[in-house]
């Protein structure tokens, strides 16, 4: 058998779940040596163009990110795992799972969050019968079939205007929301989010306030800019999409815009920043810079997904945290020496994400209740 004819076996038996131990030795270390690269771009190109395949879970913009991550070992290791999640989603071998096996399922989040009115009156939306479910300032506030929360112009406002009134939605753990506001702009908030807002605008801004993170389509009015006000610094927004990720646990705010035009000004007014679309915005120790990135990077939770690119375990894990709404415990033995890349789905169970990042070999996990334990490679 020559050297290409080998390659290729070893990595069908792994598809196939029917590698020997010593198979997945050699293969581990053909990884690590970057000697089979080709034939793993060779095998994925088969896959996407398989009949047997359904073709929505194989995004042509997702293909390109994972050829540029095939030449990194590590990339190399999880893209075998995800090969077996995204194109044949079927579950992971049994085998492969580590210390996550057996254990109760957790779900992921859904479509939670709860409603403040300016009067103080909190309303759970996962409670809450789709249609209208109040009226104010001349706005009817209505809930979608698809949990969506809208404001809609009221034919006949019943409690007159109150310019100043302001309502609230957060999202616990475990939850996402869409609201539409006043204006028409859209805002999509993550797991463990705020956003404050007028019930309607007026006056010469329209301005909000955002805790955690969000990502917003900006309704067009040159005339009344957009201002988004959040950890340690303002946005402000002629009319654009953009996401802003300002969780006052990571250790920068990051503002990555996808069309039109912000910009970025630090608290205190000493740093502004106008971001180009593919431009992300970095706050971090009241210094403000700028770099160039894949912006589906930074709205990968927005479409359903996990997309990891050289990113280090803890940052991992606290998005983990928020989504699967679990504790995080690292063992004292365990130093993360590597970046994971990736990509898997958010609609997975906590251990299906889990044993994907188990079979890098750099980590194992622990599961018991609603606490994960992350642990050093056996």
């Amino acid at each position: 058998m020559d050297q290409g004819a080998f390659y290729r076996r070893l990595i069908e038996a792994y598809k196939n779940k029917t590698a020997t131990d010593k198979e997945l030795e050699v293969l581990m270390h053909l990884l690590r040596e970057g000697k089979i690269d080709a034939y793993l771009i060779e095998s994925m190109e088969e896959d996407s163009v398989s009949e047997d395949l359904e073709p929505a879970v194989i995004p042509v913009r997702r293909r390109s990110w994972i050829r540029r991550a095939l030449p990194y070992a590590a990339a190399c290791i999880i893209l075998l795992s995800t090969t077996i999640l995204i194109y044949t989603n079927e579950s992971l071998p049994q085998e492969n799972s580590g210390t996550i096996a057996s254990v109760s399922e957790i779900p992921p989040g859904k479509n939670y969050a709860t409603l403040t009115l300016g009067n103080g009156t909190v309303i759970p939306l996962d409670q809450t019968n789709e249609g209208e479910i109040v009226r104010q300032s001349g706005l009817v506030i209505r809930k979608t079939a698809d949990a969506r929360l809208v404001y809609e112009t009221a034919a006949m406002p019943e409690d007159g205007f109150n310019n100043m009134a302001s309502n609230t939605i957060s999202t616990p753990k475990g939850g996402q929301y869409q609201v539409v506001l006043s204006d028409g702009t859209k805002v999509w908030l993550n797991a463990a989010s705020t956003l404050r807002y007028p019930i309607r605008f007026n006056g010469s801004v329209r301005q909000v306030e955002l805790v955690g993170e969000g990502y917003f389509e900006v309704s067009a009015d040159k005339n009344t800019p957009f201002i988004v006000n959040c950890h340690h610094q303002i946005v402000h927004v002629t009319g654009t999409r953009f996401n802003i990720n300002a969780y006052r646990e990571e250790q920068s705010v990051k503002t990555t815009l996808l069309e039109g035009k912000v910009t970025v000004v630090s608290n205190d007014g000493k740093t502004a920043i106008d971001l180009r679309p593919g431009e992300q915005s970095l706050l971090a120790n009241e210094k403000l810079i700028v770099k160039p990135v894949d912006a589906e990077l930074a709205t990968d939770w927005k479409n359903g997904d996990f997309i990891f690119d050289d990113e280090d375990i803890r940052s991992i894990m606290r998005r983990i945290a928020r989504w699967y709404d679990v504790d995080i415990v690292y063992a004292k033995d365990y130093l993360p020496q590597m970046g994971f890349f990736g990509h898997v789905s958010r609609s997975k169970n906590l251990s299906e994400v889990l044993q994907v990042l188990e079979l890098t070999g750099a980590v194992r996990f622990r599961i018991e209740g609603r606490t994960v334990t992350v642990l050093p490679p056996p």
